[in-house]
């Protein structure tokens, strides 16, 4: 009897922070192993989808910078009435924000300051990718909790693109 081959996929995957002040490369590698053919986009759907999750919750370190010298007090400025900010739009609701075959299989739970997104059912590393995709663009995130892994979209200082 003919011995299946084994399919190994390795996906590397890397962002540049910045660190202190410096640039620094931030690189993930995930590898699966005893692939069937078949399976192989979906696999690299998937591990593609939790490296760029990682890589978006990396966030940069700015420390403020220390001063060689006193610095001189600074000169008078004359005084301008402040402009009020302008109020924030308000979020629509993130159902709007995927494509109709997602929205039926997710849930949209209103949490305050941030919105959760779970799923109804196994979504598969297709709809799974496309779902942490439009998530992120969002500046979302995804919280793997076991049974209880969910997406998390904040309402506040969100891009209004869809």
């Amino acid at each position: 009897m003919a011995e299946k081959p084994q399919i190994e996929l390795t996906i590397t995957k890397s962002r540049a922070i910045k660190a202190a002040g410096e640039y620094v490369r931030a690189e993930y590698t995930l590898k699966a192993v005893n692939l069937d053919p078949g399976e192989l986009d979906a696999a690299r759907i998937s591990l593609e989808s939790k490296i760029d999750v990682w890589l978006s919750e990396l966030k940069p370190s700015t420390p403020a910078p220390k001063p060689s010298a006193p610095m001189p007090p600074p000169a008078a400025a004359p005084m301008v009435a402040p402009t009020p900010a302008p109020a924030p739009t308000p979020m629509p609701h993130p159902s709007t924000f995927f494509p109709k075959e997602l929205v039926d299989l997710l849930s949209f739970e209103d949490h305050g300051d941030y919105w959760i997104v779970k799923p109804h059912q196994f979504l598969g590393a297709e709809n799974f990718a496309k779902v942490a995709q439009i998530v992120r663009s969002h500046q979302g995130e995804y919280v793997s909790a076991g049974k209880e892994s969910h997406f998390k979209i904040p309402k506040q200082g969100v891009s209004q693109v869809a």
